[in-house]
């Protein structure tokens, strides 16, 4: 058992998901199941599939997976990048009114878990 990366809590199996089905099928045909594990402390998620996942499957996936959002003919509802500049300007805007503190704040890119 692996140890999370945010805070060092013990993380423990959440769930398992097969992204067998439209869009993403052929983009994720040799994974099959993705194991997602949970932080029992701090709650965050993360994929042990794609952590484990040799260096060049990885990049394989990181780099088709952007290469099909960025190409996306629009016969998908799928959203493409977040508004970065807004969330940057946001965060700045909370920091410099000292509702949160940016110095020691991490951007991990996974997403949310609202199931605290």
């Amino acid at each position: 058992m692996s140890c999370c990366e945010i805070c060092g809590g013990d993380i423990s199996f959440y769930f398992k998901k097969n992204y067998a089905a439209s869009p993403y099928g052929k983009l994720m045909q040799d994974w099959g199941d993705v194991e997602y594990f949970r932080c029992k402390e701090c709650g965050f998620v993360i994929s042990m599939t794609h952590k484990t996942a040799s260096q060049s499957a990885w990049e394989k996936l990181n780099h088709d997976y952007h290469h099909f959002i960025e190409n996306c003919d629009g016969s998908f509802n799928i959203p493409n990048q977040p508004p970065y500049a807004m969330q940057a300007m946001l965060l700045q805007l909370l920091a410099v009114n000292n509702i949160i503190n940016l110095e020691s704040c991490i951007d991990f890119a996974a997403g949310a878990d609202y199931t605290f």
